[in-house]
């Protein structure tokens, strides 16, 4: 009997991609308050459904007590895992991976491949949570791309650092029903529903970024834990003049250089 195949449903990234070149179009859907409070909503809702099936079959295995213990155990197995993987402790580093895979599948699987059988034995196999680590990050740089330029779209003008050189802190001076405040890519207007933090950086930090208000860099550290290219000092480069300084899978999970976008 063949294997059953679920319907696979656009990616919330696929989404936000569908959304960005209708505003490049001027689609008037895009411009209504109304239609972003739907995505936001709409996103909302999917990320409480998973956390809450999640929490729910952990608990009910005796994996976790509840939400704040499993956080706890998410984020010290990161570390681990890291901190194996940059010194070089290959075996710890995939004995952490499978506790983390354990505790966490239902949340680092794309529901599309939900029901394979080998899914498990996939999941288990050596460098899985650094392969989703490294994947999530490039996602998040596309969906924090697409925000700066819909942002960039609405003012004409990009974000430049207002309080520092991480996105968050990025923004354009402006005024809003009267009053000046500072735009950014999440308020007023939600051009991204939540700003990411950098999947690399334990402490919590989110992505650097840096504009001279024509152009822009946007940065992870990378999985070395350390950025090796400063972005205060982008001038426009291209990403193959950046090369020396972009990460590279090919030389290993804990090899150095910085996950890199630029635009527009």
């Amino acid at each position: 009997m063949g294997r059953s195949k679920l319907k696979r449903f656009p990616s919330k990234l696929e989404m936000l991609e569908t959304l960005l070149e209708a505003k490049k179009k001027q689609d008037p859907k895009i411009q209504s308050k109304e239609m972003q409070k739907a995505l936001h909503e709409f996103t909302t809702a999917l990320n409480n459904l998973g956390e809450a099936i999640l929490i729910e079959d952990k608990i009910t295995r005796g994996l976790i007590k509840d939400k704040e213990d499993l956080i706890n155990k998410e984020k010290t197995l990161k570390i681990q895992i890291l901190e194996a993987y940059r010194n070089d402790k290959q075996k710890e580093a995939e004995q952490y991976e499978k506790e983390y895979v354990e505790l966490m599948l239902p949340q680092i699987v794309d529901p599309a491949f939900l029901g394979d059988e080998d899914l498990v034995e996939r999941m288990n196999k050596p460098g899985t949570f650094m392969r989703d680590l490294i994947g999530r990050t490039y996602a998040e740089i596309r969906s924090l791309k697409c925000a700066i330029e819909a942002i960039h779209i609405d003012y004409k003008k990009l974000p430049i650092p207002i309080e520092g050189n991480r996105i968050d802190q990025a923004g354009i001076k402006t005024e809003w029903e009267g009053k000046k405040i500072t735009a950014r890519i999440n308020d007023p207007i939600m051009y991204i529903s939540s700003i990411p933090a950098d999947p690399f950086d334990l402490s919590g930090a989110y992505y650097a970024y840096f504009s001279d208000g024509k152009t822009y860099i946007l940065s992870s550290m990378g999985p070395d834990g350390d950025f090796d290219y400063d972005v205060s000092k982008y001038k426009g480069e291209s990403l193959e003049e950046l090369k020396p300084y972009i990460f590279n899978i090919e030389n290993g999970f804990a090899s150095s250089g910085d996950i890199i976008v630029v635009g527009p």
